[in-house]
């Protein structure tokens, strides 16, 4: 197995990675170029309103896309990006007008969740309209090839955005049967691709990716670990934390960071509430539907968080 850095420049991608993030689609044409050029200018104000999930960490709006939906989501397909790209370059490719495909969402291997395409719209990327359609679509990064592997961290955080994506479409159970009857697809089955890699196959054969993704919807996910025992006389913990104030509590501080990588995240467990912790926590705050929040980890959102334990 060979292990793979990760790509950040565009310029570091090669031929095949491209073919294969293009679905074999090739160079543009005219009219892709058009449409590309006049989607990016008005982008910004167009996804401003649509629906990406609270665990995104970042938006890298792609102009590829149809609008709106012609189904209802009631699909999810998982495709692997054959590279070690970073969620955020894989969204920049998408932008690329030689590209002409993208997906909903991306997941890098350190479990960074970028979207692309609003769940509203249906991503070009499955080579096949009425899959994408129904389907929300999400590439994941390799840490390794020959053969392909997806890192512990992007697993994780993949279970996780499915599992959201699940919850907040109605979607109850996700179920793989093999063939086109579950909810679960191949883009295989679709297009002439090895995509997914036998790493995600065997994942979906054996029933463990649709099981942990189950667990979630059903409750039964647990957390082994600890929560923080005290919340500081203001009321709750807040940036700064652990380091400019309230020192003594960076051993609390660092059980609300491994709960929330638990949770898909990849924070440094260090003790300090800074940025990253705060926008992690506002996303599980989102995530739970908690209204008027800013990131700051009081009772409410420890109550949230008892859930899990």
């Amino acid at each position: 197995m060979e292990e793979l850095k990760v790509i950040e420049s565009l310029d570091e991608l090669t031929e095949e990675q491209k073919l294969e993030l293009s679905d074999g689609r090739g160079n543009t044409n005219s009219v892709a170029h058009l449409v590309a050029s006049l989607r990016a200018s008005a982008k910004t104000a167009v996804y401003a309103s649509k629906t990406y999930s609270p665990l995104a960490s970042m938006i890298v709006a792609s102009p590829f896309y149809t609008a709106p939906r012609f189904y209802k989501i009631s699909h999810i397909v998982v495709h692997h990006m054959s590279g070690n790209l970073s969620a955020r370059l894989c969204g920049r490719w998408f932008q690329n007008p030689s590209a002409r495909c993208s997906s909903n969402y991306g997941v890098g291997s350190d479990g960074t969740i970028a979207g692309y395409v609003p769940e509203e719209f249906r991503a070009w990327t499955t080579g096949n309209w009425q899959i994408d359609h129904k389907a929300i679509t999400i590439e994941v990064a390799d840490d390794c090839s020959s053969p392909w592997h997806c890192s512990d961290k992007a697993y994780k955080a993949t279970v996780r955005l499915v599992a959201d994506i699940c919850k907040r479409n109605g979607i109850k159970k996700l179920t793989f049967t093999g063939d086109k009857n579950g909810n679960l697809h191949w883009h295989r089955w679709y297009q002439n691709t090895d995509c997914p890699a036998s790493w995600w196959m065997a994942k979906e054969r054996s029933g463990e990716f649709t099981r942990d993704v189950n667990d979630i919807l059903n409750g039964k996910a647990k957390y082994t670990g600890k929560l923080p025992s005290k919340i500081p006389k203001r009321g709750y913990y807040r940036i700064g934390d652990g380091y400019e104030t309230y020192k003594g509590y960076t051993g609390q501080i660092k059980r609300i960071q491994a709960f929330l990588n638990w949770r898909g995240e990849s924070l440094a467990v260090d003790g300090f509430y800074g940025e990253k912790t705060n926008k992690a926590v506002l996303r599980f705050q989102k995530a739970e539907g908690m209204k008027g929040t800013h990131g700051n980890w009081g009772k409410g959102t420890q109550e949230k968080a008892e859930k899990y334990c």
